[in-house]
């Protein structure tokens, strides 16, 4: 978001589009002006509620095309100004997934059938897609630019958006059961994450970088800087889990995963140095640098995130 996180709003009227000939190959073209790509690294956790486990989301790359939007003078007494800090991003996709963005590494959930049997799933986790590419993640602050040395009061960070959720192998009782369908939800999986409002004192706005970093993490997220958003998932009910034996483990999976309000976490890192190309143009993170450590100059992980404790732990 993260998830670097992050992150999907309706707030600008103008859509992304995609071209014949895009800009970006494989991204759609950016959807407002004045901005720029810069890199996401992110960590997370995520809730299997039913089975009361947590699955650890690895240290991967996005990019983000970044930049601050629909500025309105004295909006409200005390307020000089305020805009919307956008960062549209986009998950850089590991070797052998379907397209160059939009697609997390797969992840491995482990949960309990029908209370008994051991099930172990291998989840694919995208970026929803129109004309054959990826719809942003969305994330968002609105910055009130306070008078005098007031500084700035950074309010509402959030996302909202929904994530594709495909099951491509199960083992039931460390026995692979051959997915031969698409196993997947039945609709996109919406996810809506926030983080505190904070302020920025006058003092740090020439180096908010700087300052951010002095502070705990899970109280601030910015899209140009990182932080921590957290939230819920609702995860849909499961169809087309057929088996080559002709067994049909929709029903079983829905049981197993299925409901909403399912916990998730995710802690960013938004490097601040932006590439370019050779006609000076903002260029995203290339397709294939899908983690931290294969993103030069280097873009480094947050910490992993810790367990949190079971209920009675």
């Amino acid at each position: 978001m993260g998830l670097v996180v992050v992150l999907s709003g309706a707030l600008l009227a103008c859509p992304w589009r995609s071209q014949a000939e895009p800009t970006y190959p494989g991204l759609p073209e950016p959807a407002f002006q004045p901005g720029g790509f810069i890199a996401v690294s992110q960590v997370g956790l995520s809730e299997t509620a039913k089975a009361r486990q947590w699955v650890s989301v690895p240290a991967l790359t996005a990019t983000a095309w970044s930049g601050t939007v629909n500025s309105i003078l004295d909006p409200e007494p005390g307020v000089r100004v305020r805009q919307g800090a956008i960062g549209d991003a986009f998950f850089v996709s590991p070797p052998g997934a379907p397209a160059p963005y939009g697609y997390l590494p797969p992840l491995r959930v482990r949960t309990v059938g029908f209370g008994l049997l051991p099930v172990e799933a291998i989840v694919q986790v995208s970026q929803r897609r129109a004309d054959g590419v990826p719809i942003p993640i969305r994330g968002q602050v609105t910055e009130d630019t306070l008078y005098g040395e007031g500084g700035k009061n950074m309010r509402d960070p959030h996302v909202d958006d929904a994530f594709e959720v495909r099951v491509i192998r199960v083992l039931v009782d460390g026995v692979d059961v051959g997915l031969t369908g698409q196993c997947r939800t039945v609709q996109p999986a919406p996810v809506h994450l926030t983080a505190p409002s904070y302020h920025i004192p006058f003092e740090a706005l020439n180096d908010v970088r700087a300052y951010l970093a002095t502070l705990d993490p899970t109280s601030y997220w910015h899209s140009r800087f990182g932080g921590q958003l957290s939230g819920t998932l609702d995860l849909p009910p499961f169809t087309g889990c057929t088996t080559k034996n002709g067994d049909d483990l929709s029903a079983m999976m829905t049981l197993s995963v299925s409901g909403p309000g399912n916990r998730v976490v995710f802690r960013t890192n938004a490097c601040g140095r932006e590439e370019t190309d050779e006609l000076g143009r903002s260029i995203p993170v290339p397709t294939g640098q899908y983690t931290p450590d294969l993103y030069p100059p280097g873009c480094p992980a947050p910490d992993a995130l810790p367990y949190p404790d079971r209920p009675g732990d």
